[in-house]
């Protein structure tokens, strides 16, 4: 963030341009939770060391240059030991407005960070203000690396009791709330019954045989996702 100024218009766009484009708010969240958990190698610390703070902006160079600048010089970020930004993905502004993806974004973070079952030091979801005049939005993540001790990871019995209440949400689509799963600490997720390949996977593959759900079947489980085999 500190060499932002070093990037052109041009260079900004070419971001925005090959960022993806997720068809629904489940696959936008699996993008932040992938993202996340590969900050530790870019910014050279634990997880567990680094702070993130998720927003959006139209998607264009200027817009995004203007939320990124008002971010790090914040006195938070700007004094951190290092901090970073992506363009995690790209939706149309209308989507993201009428399906009110922030507010849902907002109350998953909120649940987990009251619950302390975040795999990182804490996540924010900014308030962005009113939507841009522009086809398109992105949805973009700053992460800082904070000050003092490491801190203590996710625990799985936390992680459960988030995604028992984000299922009681009725403003959160249960495919939506199983996915917090993907929080975990990445070094635990192999103990997870649920972290199955099939829940990393954007493809169209076959869904759950269990009435109302969303969740892709996992191999050999005679239809079943990992939640319901």
């Amino acid at each position: 963030m500190n060499e932002l100024n070093n990037f052109s218009s041009h260079e900004l766009q070419d971001l925005i341009k090959h960022a993806p484009r997720p068809r629904d708010l489940r696959s936008t969240i699996r993008y932040f939770i992938r993202s996340i958990h590969g900050l530790p190698e870019v910014m050279k610390c634990d997880i567990r060391q680094i702070k993130v703070y998720v927003g959006r902006a139209g998607a264009t160079s200027t817009h995004l240059r203007q939320r990124w600048k008002v971010r790090f010089e914040n006195d938070e970020f700007a004094q951190a030991p290092s901090t970073h930004a992506m363009v995690v993905a790209q939706a149309p502004t209308h989507r993201i407005q009428e399906h009110s993806w922030e507010s849902v974004a907002l109350r998953f973070v909120t649940t987990l960070n009251r619950n302390d079952a975040l795999c990182c030091a804490n996540a924010i979801v900014g308030s962005s203000g009113r939507f841009p005049e522009t086809d398109d939005s992105v949805l973009y993540l700053v992460a800082k690396r904070k000050q003092g001790p490491i801190g203590n990871g996710a625990r799985v019995d936390r992680v459960d009791k988030s995604i028992r209440e984000l299922l009681e949400d009725n403003k959160i689509p249960d495919g939506v709330a199983r996915d917090a799963y993907l929080v975990a600490n990445p070094q635990e997720a192999a103990t997870l019954q649920l972290m199955g390949p099939s829940w990393w996977s954007e493809g169209d593959g076959e869904l759950c045989k269990q009435r109302n759900c969303v969740t892709p079947a996992l191999p050999s489980s005679r239809g079943y996702c990992g939640w319901h085999r």
